[in-house]
């Protein structure tokens, strides 16, 4: 009863969750994959590599079904892991676990490395965790203390650092009628760029990003819905 009316699937008999393994954190997993893939757009993908803090690490096989139904929703999420590695292999995408170095003191939390693109790869890395019963992004690229809770309508911009460019984005998403539900933007290492994330209470059409883009030279914007 409680699988089929509540997706709650402890305590089932050969379920694909094993005992001790929180839910949530496949959630997590397939939450940043898909903003992984958003940031990199259509480019094609060549290689994921992952990471698993803490006690996450024994968990590592049933991580990769939600990754793998991140990039292709066709793919069962509850599919077991010689059906990730099989469906992998024949997109020819290198899938690896790198050991987890949990001296850098990042509790249970997932790093997913994305390198898509044909002729040079271009990579995006995202941290993850669950705090609070709530999945919360920490880390994109090089922008460090994000908490920035992955659902719902969310716009994204990187551009160089300077005063006035979040007012130049709040004007024009106001003039569409798009109300702003939280804001982050954080600067990099080098305090050079910064990272503007706007969740919002609707989708937001591709010409309004390019408007954006276009006004804030942004070096990437997209929306994703997640």
């Amino acid at each position: 009863i409680d699988l089929w009316e509540k997706g709650i699937t402890r305590y089932v008999v050969n379920s694909s969750i094993p005992e001790g393994l929180d839910e949530k954190y496949q959630e997590l997993a397939y939450l940043v994959t898909r903003l992984a893939r958003a940031w990199l757009e259509d480019k094609p993908v060549r290689q994921i590599e992952t990471s698993f803090y803490g006690k996450l690490d024994q968990f590592a096989n049933w991580m990769i079904a939600p990754v793998v139904s991140a990039l292709d929703p066709s793919f069962d999420i509850q599919s077991e892991y010689n059906e990730a590695i099989s469906y992998l292999k024949e997109k020819g995408i290198d899938y690896t676990v790198r050991p987890a170095d949990n001296a850098k003191k990042y509790g249970e939390s997932i790093t997913i490395d994305i390198f898509c693109g044909a002729d040079s790869l271009e990579r995006i890395s995202i941290r993850g965790t669950v705090t609070e019963s709530s999945i919360m992004v920490s880390r994109i690229a090089d922008f460090h203390k994000l908490y920035f809770d992955p659902k719902g309508h969310n716009l994204f911009f990187t551009y160089e650092d300077r005063p006035g460019v979040l007012a130049l984005i709040t004007s024009v998403l106001g003039k569409e009628g798009i109300n702003i539900d939280d804001v982050r933007a954080p600067h990099n290492d080098t305090q050079e760029k910064s990272l503007a994330i706007l969740k919002v209470d609707k989708p937001v059409g591709g010409e309004i990003v390019k408007k954006i883009v276009k006004q804030i030279k942004a070096q990437n914007g997209f929306y994703v819905n997640l």
